[in-house]
Parts: C-alpha cells; sequence; structure tokens
C-alpha cells in the first residue's frame, strides 16, 4: 500500500500538523506501507526531519511573499500560493508514487484542492479540527473535543459517504507515549518539577510570563524543565531568564517530550495537540489558548476537568501564573484529580485504530476482563451512531450516566464484560454477559474502524468459549432489533437460533444458543 501525505510546517503554521502526520506515517510504516510526504519550502519547514526519520519528502517551490498582516488574519495567506497552483504541483509530486490515500492536513486546503487530486489517488483523507470549510473526502479525522456537537460539527462540510473519526480516541500521539503509559505510576498530587511548553513559535512570549512566574520564593524550590519552540524567538530572552533561577533545565528542539513528561507533576502550556500527549501520560496542567481554533475545546476540555484553562494567551499575565500554580500546589487531591480525568480522555491507541482502518490488517488475539480505566473507551463504543441507531435505547448516553452504570457492572458478579485486543494492543470490541440463573444475556460492540471484517463473530466465538467455563450456565440469548441484520446474521452463523416463542415483541428477534452444543 502506498500514502501520500500533504501536510507544512513553517514559523507561522507551526510544527503540529507534520508531527501529528509522522506520527500517522511511522504506525503505517510499521505495517510495511509505503509513504511519501509532499511538504512546501517554507521557513521553518521541517523536512530535514522527516528525511532524518526515513522518509521521501518531495519539495513543492518556495511561497510566494505575502503582507504580514494578511497572513497572520488568513489561513489561505499561508499556504503561500494559491490553491490551483499548490494542487498542480502536488499532483505532479505523487504521479509516479500512485498512492492508494493522500492525507491532507493544512488549515488552507478546502475541497477545490481535494477535488482536483481525486482522480489521482485512491481515496483521500483529510485531518481538520477547524469545520470551517468543505471536504471533498472518504475519511476525516477531527481528534479534538467539542462536547455535545461534536458529532455535527461536519454536517454538510464533507460527503454523506464520508467517515468521521471524531474526538481524542484518535488522536495521532506517538508510541513512547504509549508505552510510558503502562509505566507510570498515579501522582501523588504533590509539586517537585513543571515542565514548561508553548509550541513551536509562542507567540504570546508566554513561556517567559510562566517562568517569571516561577521565579516567587514560595515556588522557588521546584525544579523546571523549559522546552523552546524552534520557531521561538525569544530564546535569548529566556537563556537569561533560566540562569537566574536554579533549578531551571532548558532544552531545545526536542524530538520528543515524552520523557520529561513522565518525570513533572505539572506542565504549563498552549493548547495544541500536545494536550492529548500530556493526557495520554495523565500529566495535570494549566494551559492557555494561543490561536483563536484552541479557544473552544480548551475551553470544553477544562470543563470535563481534563486542566486549569487561564484564558487566552494574549490576556494571561505573570500573575495569573504564579497564581495557579500556588494554588494547586496546596491543593494536591486538585492535581491527582486532574491527572486521572486528562487519563481517562486520551488512551495513545489513535494512531493504530487509523491504521487498522487504512490497511484492514487487524486480528484478534486475547480477550480480558474491562476495567473502569477503560471507561471513556467503552464510552466511545457506546455512543457511536451506528451502535445507538440500533439500540433499543436510542439517546446519546451522557458521560455520567456510563460512569455510574460502568462501576455497576464491574461490581456485579453476575456480570462479564470482555474486551477483545489485536496483537499490537489494540481494542478490538467488547463482549459483555449478563447472568440470570442458567442463562446469560450477551451484549456485543466492535470497534468502528475494523467493522465488517467478520470480528464480531471472532470475539463472539471466544468470549462464548470462556463462558463454558462456567458450568452452571446452559444457554446465551440476544436480543436483537428486526432491522439490525448484520448482528441478525451473527448469532445465526454462531449457531443461535431464533427463539419463534419470544421474537416479534418490540420489533425484536430473540436468539437462543444451547451451550451443550458447539458454536459454528
Amino acid at each position: 500500500m502506498r500514502v501520500a501525505i500533504r501536510t507544512d510546517a513553517s514559523n507561522r503554521i507551526g510544527s503540529g500538523h507534520v508531527i501529528r502526520c509522522k506520527t500517522l506515517a511511522d504506525e503505517l510504516r510499521r505495517h510495511g506501507v509505503q509513504i511519501l510526504f509532499i511538504c512546501r519550502d517554507h521557513q521553518g519547514n521541517l523536512i530535514a526531519l522527516l528525511r532524518a526519520a526515513g522518509y521521501s519528502v518531495a519539495i513543492l517551490r518556495k511561497p510566494h511573499m505575502v503582507n504580514g498582516s494578511e497572513a497572520a488574519e488568513s489561513y489561505a495567506a499561508a499556504l503561500g500560493v494559491s490553491q490551483h497552483q499548490d494542487a498542480a504541483e502536488t499532483k505532479n509530486a505523487i504521479s509516479e508514487f500512485a498512492p492508494d490515500w493522500l492525507v491532507v492536513d493544512h488549515y488552507s486546503l478546502d475541497h477545490e484542492w481535494e477535488n482536483f487530486l481525486r482522480d489521482s489517488v485512491g481515496k483521500i483523507f483529510v485531518i481538520d479540527d477547524l469545520a470551517n470549510r468543505a471536504h471533498d473526502c472518504d475519511l476525516l479525522l477531527d481528534q479534538n473535543w467539542f462536547g455535545s456537537v461534536m458529532r455535527s460539527r461536519y454536517d454538510g462540510l464533507v460527503p454523506a459517504t464520508c467517515t468521521r473519526l471524531l474526538g481524542p480516541r484518535y488522536a495521532l500521539i506517538q508510541a513512547p507515549y504509549r508505552y510510558l503509559r503502562e509505566c507510570l505510576t498515579p501522582t501523588d498530587g504533590h509539586l517537585r518539577r513543571i515542565l514548561l511548553f508553548f509550541g513551536a513559535v509562542d507567540s504570546h512570549d508566554q513561556t517567559a510570563a510562566a517562568l517569571r512566574s516561577l521565579c516567587i520564593p514560595s515556588l522557588s524550590d521546584i525544579i523546571v524543565d523549559v522546552v523552546i519552540g524552534y520557531a521561538n524567538q525569544n530564546h535569548a530572552g529566556l537563556a537569561l531568564l533560566a540562569d537566574q533561577r536554579p533549578g531551571v533545565h532548558l532544552y531545545r528542539q526536542m524530538p520528543s517530550l515524552a520523557g520529561l513528561m513522565a518525570k513533572a507533576d505539572l506542565m504549563l502550556g498552549a493548547g495544541g495537540s500536545t494536550t492529548w500527549e500530556r493526557c495520554c501520560l495523565g500529566l495535570a496542567g494549566i494551559v492557555v489558548s494561543a490561536a483563536q481554533n484552541q479557544l473552544r475545546f480548551t475551553r470544553e476540555l477544562a470543563e470535563e476537568g481534563v486542566h486549569f484553562y487561564l484564558g487566552p494567551a494574549v490576556s494571561v499575565k505573570e500573575t495569573d501564573w504564579s497564581a495557579a500554580i500556588e494554588g494547586l500546589r496546596h491543593t494536591p487531591d486538585k492535581i491527582r484529580f486532574f491527572s486521572d480525568s486528562s487519563r481517562r480522555f486520551v488512551d495513545g491507541l489513535g494512531a493504530m485504530r487509523i491504521s487498522a482502518l487504512i490497511n484492514q490488517n487487524v486480528g484478534l488475539v486475547c480477550m480480558r476482563c474491562a476495567e473502569s480505566s477503560d471507561d471513556m473507551l467503552l464510552f466511545d463504543w457506546a455512543n457511536d451512531p451506528d451502535v445507538r441507531k440500533y439500540a433499543f435505547q436510542k439517546d446519546f448516553i451522557s458521560l455520567v450516566t456510563h460512569r455510574a452504570w460502568l462501576n455497576k457492572k464491574l461490581a456485579d458478579p453476575n456480570c462479564l464484560m470482555l474486551i477483545g485486543e489485536d496483537f499490537h494492543g489494540l481494542p478490538v470490541g467488547l463482549v459483555r454477559f449478563d447472568i440470570k440463573g442458567c442463562s446469560a444475556t450477551v451484549d456485543i460492540s466492535v470497534e468502528p474502524a475494523i467493522r465488517g471484517r467478520g470480528m464480531g463473530k471472532r470475539l463472539l466465538a471466544e468470549a462464548i468459549s470462556i463462558l463454558r467455563m462456567r458450568s452452571d450456565l446452559r444457554q446465551v440469548i440476544a436480543e436483537v432489533l428486526h432491522d439490525n441484520r448484520s448482528s441478525c446474521a451473527l448469532f445465526q452463523q454462531l449457531g443461535f437460533e431464533i427463539d419463534t416463542s419470544a421474537s416479534g415483541q418490540d420489533g425484536s428477534h430473540r436468539f437462543l444458543l444451547n451451550l451443550d452444543r458447539e458454536i459454528a
């Protein structure tokens, strides 16, 4: 398989688009996919970083000069050329590569650009989080969180046939974060070490403001790691500030923040893509929004208890930082709360899910019991539009209601909840048995990214073989709506028979499996 990726980094755009695309490329390459990046030769590009990682990069010509004020106000101006010219250059760059998928992660490009490339690629995958323009794509990812409006943000902006991957369960997070997540112990809530990072540019100089706030006597004992973005224009001033405060470690052009995040008790930063890396490790944060597109989702995450939000970076002062840090220092329970909430929000498996969807190469390896830490995973599966469409209760389930239900089920000795995982640890589905007397009623969910590949049959067959270990059970019951044809077919394939005495009630079929019989 071949995948081409059109994305840019620059002093104006920042590095986030390229870094998250590289994360996806790393996961795809792990499964044998050939990758070609297409990047324009902007000032501050990351082409050397991509090539150092072993990727082929087709370089588009240096952009036209644009007026500074115009560029600051317009996403289109950040492209440096017209969409038509960019599309023509991209088409030429991929002509011999002939990609099966074209990934585009660029705020300056929309449906006109995508339509121009349509006949040169197999499928088009758009990564976006603005929801401010139409796209001609087969797959769309918005990894940010927008609460109750998240599922409707792209209504009318993408084709009806487009698959939407929405929310932080699909966040593109580098593999080291996923591995570290499994090793870290829960925080005790005490502040000993703080990490500062405000993105590649930090146009509001919040790194300096936050560092100065940590110079006051009451906070002077805290160790501070400061990472300066590659396009930050105040590196000399920050170096001077660091020299004046003991316990400050200064870093530039870090390939990953994973190691520093793992050592920190708190992170001060901006609400960009680093948010999801921080959440994956359960690192509490005090956050500002450094750009217009960060405002809403940064506020929404604060309402979910994921971090402490100070407001737009343009209006946050040094005293705001010191007050917020001191407030958390005296309330370690709040730090523990932020840590737990953020960790539950992001599991770090987003790149694996997207790779599985593109590659179609996932398989079931093992089953494990569900845990309380699976709450967000199960919440997303439960509220998937297709699941709600065929559920007996079709209303969206709130997170509060879901967590109360999950805790009750996990504490119930007559409930068995099994999660299937593939070789790489990607959860692929859930099978739940509610046991009463000699019968067990079954419910099954499959990861949306891999539906239609027979995973439901494998999951259910494996789960029933585990259920058979209980000698007191005689049958498994499944209740399915008439119009849920795929589930009806699934149970019949595994040897379930329709209970004619009960089917038809409430528009449903009732299927029975005698556990004395082998499943198909």
